[in-house]
């Protein structure tokens, strides 16, 4: 019976979380524009980010409750802490991502959520295989640090300070990848002004492929 109730916990914890990355990422990620409402109004764009969001929470969870100890609820109060934590990395991302974006169309009067907002499908798909690359990239956290009850406090700690090494090695290592295989190419201008789908989806795989070689690496 316990075994049965623990399941059931790490199940409706699993739902909770993806209901509540949305009003994390829609609220506080992309406070300036609501998500849910776009979506309602058909924008693409709107969709992609927020489902792709969706995506790197689920990887991230999945990979916390392979590191943990599944059969306590220490266990599980651990990935909660876990949720909460790689919510916090995300918005760093999503943040990031703004400040390049601000920086890049300095006095144009444009900004990475009103160009979600107008539907810029290039813009999104790139903002998205980033964030999903820094949650891939993520998840070769628990492949690093070892899960040991007996220093439980130590352990998490290390979780912590090794996920911040990785979120930030993903993205110097993407923006070297990106300058390797898009020489000469102004990004800003092909996804930001020509919303050009092809650059921004090359972009994107790149910070996936970086992600996935965390993965590879130390998973």
């Amino acid at each position: 019976m316990e075994e049965i109730t623990l399941m059931g916990s790490y199940g409706i914890a699993a739902m909770t979380f993806m209901g509540l990355t949305r009003k994390i990422f829609d609220k506080i990620g992309l406070r300036q524009i609501s998500i849910h409402d776009e979506i309602m109004a058909g924008n693409v764009a709107a969709g992609i980010v927020d489902a792709f969001n969706l995506i790197a929470t689920a990887i991230i969870i999945r990979a916390a409750m392979s590191w943990v100890d599944g059969s306590t609820f220490l266990g599980l109060a651990i990935v909660v802490g876990i949720f909460l934590i790689s919510q916090i990395i995300l918005i760093l991302a999503t943040l990031y991502r703004n400040a390049v974006f601000n920086r890049r169309h300095k006095g144009k009067d444009k900004t990475l959520q009103g160009e979600i907002k107008g539907g810029n499908v290039a813009l999104a798909i790139r903002f998205s295989g980033y964030r999903l690359g820094v949650g891939l990239a993520m998840t070769a956290t628990s492949g690093v640090v070892i899960y040991d009850t007996s220093v439980l406090g130590f352990s998490v700690l290390a979780w912590v300070i090794m996920a911040i090494i990785i979120f930030v090695s993903q993205t110097l290592l993407s923006i070297i990848l990106r300058h390797i295989l898009l020489p000469k190419v102004n990004v800003a201008d092909e996804v930001g002004e020509q919303q050009n789908i092809a650059i921004g989806s090359i972009e994107a795989a790149i910070y996936v492929g970086i992600g996935f070689a965390f993965v590879g690496l130390f998973a």
